[in-house]
């Protein structure tokens, strides 16, 4: 990518107005002009031009026909064209349920691919999907963290624990506790483990926990007395207890936890 030429969020206005109205299927020619525009605008690679993506993706995903151009940028080796194919794979497969199947693979090889880029927007084509169908997208978050690859973990955890998604589907909770308990169990299994992918789930581990013991503070509580009880995941306990949303809400069992981990 090359560096920004226009404010991000310019940027992605400019882009609207420019293809918003196109109807149809996309020609060679036009999409030669979207790269040469996202090339341009789309930021470096540890600050890309996310508003960007998604209004690009947004108007591929408008015809299925579209899923070819996906396809190319996904092949160039650029990442943020790359970015940009898994932001649109998720809209189709919110969009054109009958796609699932080619699509979703794509997806999952995605969360595995070298740039860090790629893999990380999965995360937020896996979110435009929950918000479409959320049965789905859980079902589809428990299906991969059956596999027990800690970046697949850490997708699920991430996507699940998304206070926007919570507070419009509650019943999210029953996944994001269910990929809680095998996140921890991995965790438990791979103490001494230093790789980047485990590193990476236990980032997000304690965020996760605070935001299922919030929400649901008798399974939450009682599974971290659990946790709590292995000198190997306390740690993760302890974080959580910090958070502050947990604390507002729940700051009687937040001390009495804190007051049992002293004495254990």
């Amino acid at each position: 990518m090359v560096p920004v030429s226009m404010d991000p969020h310019v940027a992605a206005v400019e882009f609207k107005k420019k293809w918003s109205e196109k109807k149809g299927p996309l020609f060679k020619n036009d999409v030669e002009e979207m790269e040469r525009f996202l090339l341009g605008h789309g930021g470096t690679v540890m600050k890309p031009n996310v508003e960007l993506a998604l209004a690009a993706a947004k108007i591929l995903a408008g015809e299925e026909e579209n899923r070819w151009v996906a396809d190319r940028w996904m092949m160039s080796g650029d990442p943020y064209l790359g970015m940009v194919s898994v932001l649109t794979y998720g809209q189709m497969a919110a969009a054109y349920p009958h796609m699932r199947e080619e699509i979703v693979p794509i997806l999952r090889h995605s969360l595995f691919h070298k740039s860090k880029l790629v893999r990380e927007s999965v995360v937020l084509s896996i979110k435009e999907l929950a918000k479409t169908d959320p049965g789905y997208a859980a079902h589809l978050l428990e299906e991969w963290a059956e596999e027990g690859y800690p970046v697949m973990l850490r997708l699920g955890l991430v996507v699940l624990s998304d206070g926007e998604l919570l507070r419009r589907y509650p019943n999210l909770i029953n996944p994001l506790r269910s990929l809680c308990v095998k996140s921890m169990a991995l965790l438990a299994f791979h103490s001494k483990e230093t790789g980047e992918p485990v590193r990476e789930l236990k980032k997000v581990v304690p965020e996760a926990i605070a935001v299922l013991a919030t929400r649901d503070p008798e399974t939450g509580f009682s599974l971290m007395k659990e946790w709590a009880a292995k000198p190997e995941l306390r740690p993760f306990v302890k974080k959580a207890l910090g958070d502050k949303k947990l604390r507002a809400r729940h700051p009687d069992r937040v001390e009495n936890m804190l007051k049992w981990m002293k004495i254990i």
